[in-house]
């Protein structure tokens, strides 16, 4: 009885969870000198809720060995909303060593604006970025996260083929 009183209640708690429909948002930052020019945020599309953020330049330092990629994958979580705003918490698989990897995301309902929270690793500064969103339609974000996967993919697999010729030049 304790386990279906318990579930009733985490379902009325968590209700406005499940009155958020799937979206998918492209998202532009107008400051130039950031690191990041566009996301796309992704929530409830194919089992996914995070972003993919786009990055000119960037690379990952693999013993040594540089991979450049061109997006980062961040899993989110809902994390409740507050007034007109959607809260996520997100963590990366990697940052390029510039931040660490927990972020946080608040779009506001009305204008698809974006805020996005982050700590740098140097000397843990805070700092948040503002994007402008437009929301995407089925086949636009259905298409962009395909690619988005298949990218991820195949720096997937660099990252393997640079660990593996390391540890081949590393034999006794």
């Amino acid at each position: 009885m304790k386990k279906i009183a318990t579930l009733l209640l985490t379902l009325l708690v968590s209700g406005s969870v499940w009155s958020l429909d799937a979206f998918a948002l492209k998202c532009e930052n107008g400051d130039k000198t950031h690191h990041i020019k566009e996301l796309y945020f992704f929530y409830k599309i194919k089992r996914f809720t995070g972003y993919y953020s786009i990055k000119e330049n960037a690379t990952l330092t693999i013993s040594g060995i540089q991979v450049p990629y061109t997006s980062e994958l961040n899993k989110c979580r809902y994390d409740g909303e507050e007034r007109n705003r959607i809260i996520f918490d997100c963590k990366s698989e990697y940052t390029g060593g510039w931040e660490k990897p927990e972020t946080g995301i608040g779009i506001d309902r009305e204008s698809l604006a974006m805020l996005r929270s982050y700590t740098t690793t140097k000397y843990n500064f805070e700092g948040l970025s503002i994007f402008g969103c437009l929301k995407l339609s089925k086949e636009e974000y259905l298409s962009k996260l395909e690619s988005f996967k298949a990218e991820k993919k195949e720096l997937n697999k660099r990252i393997k083929e640079a660990k593996k010729s390391v540890k081949n030049k590393n034999k006794i």
